[in-house]
């Protein structure tokens, strides 16, 4: 019997350009949308999604990139297709938060 869920991971929580957050497991879920805003950011500033790499353990391999920041909300971005292993990369100024929710 397939039981629906539903889970969350905050992947960057108050933290600079130059963050590198640990990889969060979304293997649970297949549909997953991820959400950013920055506070105090320029125009430079960008968060690049990654999954881990088969091949190399804790190397990311980047699958999306939010550039051009700058205060508020980034426009989120949905993903449709599983992954076991996610993380976010913060680049540039001000303070970043990323969060991922997943459904199956």
């Amino acid at each position: 019997m397939n039981q629906f869920f539903i889970g969350s991971h905050e992947l960057v929580s108050d933290q600079p350009g130059g963050y590198e957050s640990d990889f969060k497991n979304i293997s649970r879920g297949r549909n997953c949308l991820f959400t950013v805003f920055c506070s105090g950011a320029s125009s430079s500033s960008a968060v690049f999604l990654e999954y881990e790499s088969p091949f190399f353990k804790n190397e990311g391999v980047q699958f999306y990139e939010f550039s051009g920041l700058s205060d508020g909300y980034a426009t989120p971005a949905f993903l449709n297709s599983p992954m076991k292993n996610v993380r976010a990369v913060t680049s540039g100024d001000g303070s970043f938060w990323v969060s991922v929710n997943y459904q199956n």
